[in-house]
Formats: C-alpha cells, sequence, structure tokens
C-alpha cells in the first residue's frame, strides 16, 4: 500500500537534474518499516533497522522502490506504444528531465543498454478465438516411448524431430523429417543473448518449415524433448520469446493438414 504508484513519484535522482538525492518518503517508509519489523520480530526498540532488514527478510525501502521503478520503466520499454510515450513526455517536459527520463537514465547506467533496443512485446500473443494444435506430453519415458512406436507405422504421416542445445557458449536448433530425411538447422547466436527455451521453439518453427513443404500428407507429428516449448503452444501466453511464438503460429494457420507436438 505505502508503495503504490511509487514510479511515479520516486527517483533516486534530484528532480531536473541527476544529482543523488534521499527523499523524504524514503525516510518515513523506513520509520514505518522498521517499527513493523519490531513487531513482527518482538526485537527492541533500540535494534538497528539494517539488523532487523536482515533478521525479518525484507528490502531496505529504497531497494524496493528502485526495483519497482525498474519494473515499470521495463514494462514501459517493451510496450509497442514505447515511441508514443516518450514523444508526449518530450513534449510535455521544458528543460528539466522529467521523471520518466530520470528512470530511464538510471536504466542505462545500470544495465548500459537503451531502453529502446530492448524487444518489443505485444499484449498478446493470440486472438482468444485461436484454437492450438494437439499437444501430448506423455506421463513417462514408457508411455513416451510406446506412443511414438505406435505413430511410426503411419505411412501418410509425417514425422519430425525437433531439438535446441546449446554448446560452446551458442544457442542452435535443428529439425529433421523420418522418412524423407529433409533437415533444417539455424544458429540463434550467443548464450548471453539467447536461451535453450529459445532454441527449442526455433526448433519446432523449422519443423512446421519441413510439413509446409509436403504438398499430398494428411497429418504431421512434431517431437520435441522440452515440455515447456509443448505447454506454450497449448497456450501462447507467454512473454518469454515472443516473437518466436508468433512465427510458429503464423506457421501453424498457414497448415490445411491437422499437426500433433509430442
Amino acid at each position: 500500500m505505502f508503495t503504490y504508484g511509487s514510479s511515479v513519484w520516486y527517483s533516486d535522482r534530484k528532480q531536473g537534474t541527476n544529482t543523488i538525492t534521499k527523499p523524504k518518503a524514503v525516510t518515513m517508509l523506513r520509520r514505518v518499516q522498521q517499527h513493523a519489523a519490531q513487531i513482527i520480530s518482538g526485537a527492541f526498540q533500540t535494534t538497528a533497522g539494517d539488523v532487523l532488514d536482515a533478521e525479518c527478510h525484507l528490502l531496505p525501502p529504497e531497494t524496493n522502490l528502485k526495483a519497482l521503478g525498474d519494473s515499470a520503466i521495463l514494462r514501459m520499454g517493451t510496450t509497442p506504444k514505447l515511441a508514443e510515450i516518450l514523444t508526449l513526455n518530450q513534449s510535455a517536459e521544458n528543460s528539466r528531465l522529467s521523471h520518466l527520463h530520470l528512470l530511464l537514465n538510471r536504466f542505462t547506467t545500470l544495465y548500459g543498454r537503451d531502453i529502446r533496443e530492448l524487444e518489443v512485446r505485444q499484449p498478446y500473443t493470440v486472438p482468444p478465438w485461436w484454437q492450438p494444435p494437439k499437444t501430448v506430453i506423455s506421463m513417462n519415458a514408457d508411455e513416451a516411448i510406446a506412443n511414438h512406436n505406435a505413430t511410426v507405422l503411419s505411412t501418410d504421416t509425417v514425422i519430425v524431430y525437433t531439438d535446441g542445445s546449446g554448446i560452446a557458449e551458442r544457442i542452435g536448433a535443428a529439425a529433421t523429417a523420418l522418412y524423407t530425411g529433409e533437415e533444417r538447422s539455424a544458429c540463434l547466436g550467443s548464450s548471453s543473448e539467447y536461451t535453450v527455451y529459445s532454441g527449442e521453439l526455433v526448433g519446432l518453427h523449422l519443423a512446421l518449415d519441413i510439413v509446409e513443404g509436403q504438398n499430398t500428407i494428411k497429418k504431421a507429428i512434431i517431437y520435441t524433448d522440452n515440455q515447456a516449448a509443448i505447454k506454450t503452444l497449448a497456450n501462447p501466453q507467454s512473454k518469454s520469446a515472443q516473437y518466436i511464438i508468433q512465427q510458429i503460429v503464423k506457421q501453424y494457420n498457414r497448415l490445411i493438414c491437422p499437426v500433433e507436438i509430442h
């Protein structure tokens, strides 16, 4: 309750400058938190506030406020409307640095990156009426093997295997078709910029690329070893690697044959 809207009213920089300051609100919050920690822990009134924070596992108020500000600027920085927000803010301010620019400057100083370099995230990945592909997650290895062996016998089904992994600090993905031997592969880049989860999603993207190239199939089954990727396609609301998920959804929407992902 005390920190509600703190991204609007709190900054560790003096308004209009980059001078570090400690607003009076932080002092008041620290007193309230120290008093609450004394009640929670039963400590003496003379116990230092830092000791109470450590004992009660509480963040110092200024640290908590900074984290809330960083979270707010990340949400604004990844919205498609960032350019409009900055334009409105620029027209509203005079020669002094606005509160938004104070947060932006703090983000750049901490992380060494411009907020405009971050991935843009859409409010939603798919519309509410979108129908996902059929997904199957086996309860154990034996069930997975049995399901696999039952499906590979079908001659009118395209079977594609995918994988994404990291090696030598690089993230890559690949897909290969069982009967035709058709292959796709991709190197995403450094492991400092991409995750194995992104590689698994790109593997599904490559698998659908193979399926799209088949004109006479009745059904396609894609096998991956990553449950997170399967769950993402069953309910693609994940904000992580959203741009890859959107590509996969577009591919799936173009297909005329049913697709299962195991």
